[in-house]
C-alpha cells in the first residue's frame, strides 16, 4: 500500500462521532432565511464591502443579477441586472471586493460563464459598486478559450498589485488557467496556464496572501491510469502571469470533488478544503507552500460533491464552512460548521438555512471584516437566491471541552479494548470504495495506545479465499477516547479504504498489541458490496423519424447511463447507416460527445448529465436508410442497446 493511499484511509470525522470531543460553538443562525433575488437561480455567490458595510449577493440562471444586503442580513434596495440584458445565457457567477475600485469608494468584480461561443461558454466580468447603486462600466469578455459553465470562475484581489486574479477550468479540455483583471473590469493580460497535466484538473479555487503578495490556487483532479483522485495547489505571483514552483500535492484518495481555498491573516496560512465523497476534508498550507500538518476531517454531516464554501472572519478568528445536509431528508437545507484557526471544527455544526424548500443548492459564504458574522447564500428549489446571517462572537470558537474522568491505571498484562465504528454491521457499501474505521487501544500499555497495526481481511460468503482489504492508517485523534480512557489513548483512531468486488463478505479486523505482540481475537461485521447498475438512456433528436434529408447529414441527440457514479456514463457513440433492403451496413463514424444539454441535466436532476449531447456530420449517398446509434457505457465497458431512426437521403 502506498503512502499516498495511506493518507486517504481515515475519511470519517472522528470529532463528529465523539460524544466528548465537541465544544459549544460560538456561531449560530441569526434571523430568518430571506429571499434576495426573485428569479430562477442556480449558482449564487456573495462578497463583503467593509467600506460601506454591505454584502453583494449575485445569482444567475440566464441573466446575472445582484442585490445588496446590509450587515444585519436584510436585503436593501431592489435587485438589478449585472449582465447586459438580452445577452446569451449567463450562469454561475462569482464575486470579489476591491477597496481600490470606483475611485477608492470600493467596488466588486462579478464574473460568470456566458454561452456566447459555439457549443461552449466564455467568461465575462463587470464591476458593481454600492455607491453606484449597481453595475457600472462595460460587460467584458475576459476569456474565450472555453470554460465549464457550471463552475463559477473564482476571484481573489491583490491589495498590493491592485488587481484581481480570476481562475477557471477550460472546456472541453481540463486545464486550470488564470487571467488578471484591473479595477475597471478589464483584462490586463492573456490567460495563462496554472496546471495542464492531462489528469482532469477541475474546480479551481483561489485565495490571496497580502503578506507575500501571492495567490494560492488549488484544484482537484483524477489520475485515470492509477485510478485515484487528488487535490493539488500552486502559488501564483500577484502582478504577473507567473506561477511559482511546482504543484503541491495535498491529498490523494479514491475521489475528490469541489475545492475552496481561504486565507487566514491571523496565522498567515491558507486553509484548503475539498469534498472527498464521504465528507469535507481540509489541510493547512503555509505561505511558502509548506504543509505543517496532516489532512483534517471537517464534516461528514454537511458535505456534497457540488456544495462547499468557506469564509474566514478575522473578528471571531474562525472559519465557517457551509455545504448541503448529507443526511436523508425531505426538506433539505444547507448546514455548516465553525472551524478554529487550526482547521479543526469546534463541534458538529448546525442547520444554517431554513427555506422550507425541498432542496437548497450551491450555498456560498462571505465573512464580514467589521463584525464576527457571515452571510450565506443559497438557491431554494432553484426559484430564487436567498440569504441567511450566521452570527459569531469576537472571542472565536467556544470554550474548550472539559475532559472526562481518567480511569485508574490498568493492572499489568494485555487488555485490548477497541471497536469498528464504520461501516455498521450488515451495511451495504460501494465497490468504488468504502471507509472502514474505528479506534483501538490496549489498556495494558504503559505508554502510547498499545496498538501499532490494524488490518482488515474480507472473507467472501461464497467460501472463496480471503482478500486483504487493507492495512489501516494509525494515530488519528480521538479526543473522546482520550477523555474516557486517559490522554495516553487520544491518538487511537484508525481507518482504511476498502475496495472489494461486489458480493457478500465477513470483514475481520485484527489489532496488533504492543504489550504482548499478539493479534488477539478479531472484530467481525458483515457487509454487502454492490457495484453500479447500468441504466442507459438516449434519444436521437436529428434527423427526425422518416425525415427526408440531404446527402450532408447531421445526426445529433443525447445519451447517458444513469448508473454511472460520475460523468454522463457514456464515453463514445458509433453511428451506422443500414440500407433498406439488407445491404452491408455503412459505418458513418464516431460521434463527437460532450455537447452541452442543460435540459438533459435538469430532467435527470443532476448537472453531471448536462454534457450528454452528441453529434456527427457526414455524408450518405441517396437512398433509404436506418440510422443506428450505439452508445458505449462506462458502467459495463460495453455498448448499450442502440437506438434507430429511418431516413430517406435525397
Amino acid at each position: 500500500m502506498t503512502n499516498a493511499a495511506r493518507r486517504y484511509l481515515v475519511l470519517t470525522l472522528f470529532f463528529l462521532t465523539a460524544s466528548g470531543a465537541a465544544a459549544q460553538a460560538a456561531a449560530l443562525r441569526s434571523g430568518t432565511t430571506t429571499a434576495a433575488i426573485l428569479a430562477v437561480t442556480r449558482g449564487t455567490a456573495v462578497a463583503y464591502d467593509p467600506i460601506n458595510r454591505v454584502y453583494l449577493v449575485v445569482g444567475a440562471q440566464g441573466l446575472v443579477q445582484g442585490r445588496f444586503v446590509n450587515a444585519s442580513g436584510t436585503p436593501i434596495g431592489g435587485q438589478f441586472p449585472i449582465q447586459t440584458p438580452g445577452s446569451p445565457f449567463g450562469a454561475f457567477p462569482r464575486v470579489a471586493f476591491s477597496p481600490d475600485a470606483n475611485g477608492g469608494a470600493g467596488g466588486f468584480l462579478v464574473t460568470w460563464s456566458e454561452s456566447d461561443i459555439p457549443n461552449n461558454a466564455s467568461m465575462h466580468g463587470r464591476m458593481v459598486a454600492f455607491s453606484q447603486n449597481g453595475a457600472y462600466g462595460p460587460d467584458t469578455q475576459l476569456s474565450a478559450d472555453g470554460n465549464w459553465w457550471e463552475e463559477g470562475p473564482f476571484i481573489a484581489y491583490s491589495t498590493a498589485s491592485h488587481e484581481f486574479l480570476v481562475v477557471y477550468r477550460t472546456f472541453p479540455t481540463y486545464i486550470v488557467r488564470g487571467v488578471r483583471v484591473d479595477n475597471n473590469g478589464a483584462r490586463l493580460d492573456l490567460p495563462f496556464t496554472i496546471s495542464q497535466t492531462g489528469q482532469f484538473e477541475d474546480n479551481p479555487s483561489v485565495a490571496y496572501n497580502p503578506a507575500a503578495n501571492q495567490y494560492l490556487v488549488c484544484w482537484k483532479g483524477y489520475n485515470d491510469p492509477a485510478r485515484f483522485g487528488f487535490v493539488d495547489c500552486r502559488r501564483v505571483q500577484a502582478g504577473a502571469s507567473a506561477p511559482i514552483g511546482g504543484a503541491i500535492r495535498l491529498t490523494t484518495s479514491a475521489a475528490t470533488y469541489i475545492t475552496d481555498t481561504t486565507y487566514n491573516p491571523t496565522t498567515n496560512q491558507y486553509f484548503v478544503t475539498w469534498d472527498a465523497g464521504t465528507g469535507i476534508q481540509g489541510r493547512i498550507v503555509n505561505a511558502d507552500g509548506g504543509l505543517p500538518g496532516n489532512v483534517i476531517a471537517v464534516s461528514s454531516l454537511w458535505h456534497a460533491y457540488d456544495a462547499l464554501s468557506v469564509g474566514y472572519n478575522p473578528v471571531s478568528r474562525s472559519f465557517f464552512m457551509v455545504s448541503h445536509d448529507a443526511r436523508a431528508c425531505t426538506l433539505c437545507d444547507d448546514g455548516g460548521v465553525e472551524i478554529a484557526d487550526s482547521g479543526v471544527p469546534v463541534d458538529n455544526g448546525f442547520l444554517v438555512t431554513q427555506s422550507g424548500a425541498k432542496g437548497s443548492f450551491y450555498p456560498t459564504i462571505a465573512a464580514s471584516t467589521n463584525d464576527p458574522n457571515w452571510l450565506v447564500t443559497t438557491a431554494p428549489d432553484f426559484t430564487k437566491a436567498a440569504v441567511q446571517l450566521v452570527a459569531g462572537t469576537a472571542s472565536g470558537a467556544g470554550p474548550a471541552p472539559t475532559p472526562g474522568p481518567t480511569p485508574p491505571p490498568p493492572p499489568p498484562g494485555s487488555r485490548p479494548t477497541w471497536t469498528i465504528d464504520t461501516p455498521s454491521n450488515r451495511a451495504t457499501v460501494s465497490s468504488a470504495g468504502f471507509l472502514i474505521s474505528g479506534w483501538a487501544t490496549d489498556l495494558g500499555a504503559t505508554s502510547g495506545t498499545g496498538i501499532d497495526v490494524v488490518v482488515c481481511w474480507a472473507f467472501p460468503k461464497s467460501g472463496a479465499p480471503g482478500i486483504l482489504a487493507g492495512i489501516a492508517s494509525m494515530g488519528h485523534p480521538r479526543p473522546d477516547i482520550g477523555a474516557w480512557l486517559g490522554a495516553q489513548f487520544t491518538n487511537s483512531g484508525w481507518g482504511l479504504l476498502g475496495v472489494l468486488p461486489p458480493g457478500g463478505y465477513t470483514l475481520s479486523v485484527y489489532a496488533h498489541s504492543t504489550v504482548d505482540g499478539s493479534w488477539g481475537t478479531p472484530k467481525q461485521i458483515d457487509a454487502t458490496v454492490v457495484g453500479p447498475v447500468s441504466q442507459p438512456r438516449m434519444n436521437i433528436d436529428l434527423p427526425a423519424q422518416n425525415q427526408n434529408v440531404s446527402q450532408n447529414i447531421l445526426v445529433a441527440g443525447w445519451a447517458v447511463d444513469l448508473g454511472a457514479p460520475g460523468g454522463t456514463g457514456i464515453d463514445t457513440l458509433h453511428v451506422y447507416a443500414v440500407p433498406v433492403g439488407g445491404s452491408t451496413p455503412i459505418f458513418m463514424g464516431v460521434a463527437t460527445i460532450g455537447d452541452m444539454r442543460p435540459d438533459v441535466g435538469n430532467f435527470f436532476g443532476n448537472s453531471r448529465f448536462a454534457p450528454a449531447g452528441f453529434h456527427l456530420v457526414t455524408t450518405l449517398a441517396p437512398g433509404a436508410y436506418t440510422i443506428v446509434v450505439f452508445p458505449h457505457s462506462t458502467v459495463t465497458g460495453d455498448f448499450a442497446p442502440a437506438q434507430t431512426v429511418s431516413v430517406t437521403v435525397r
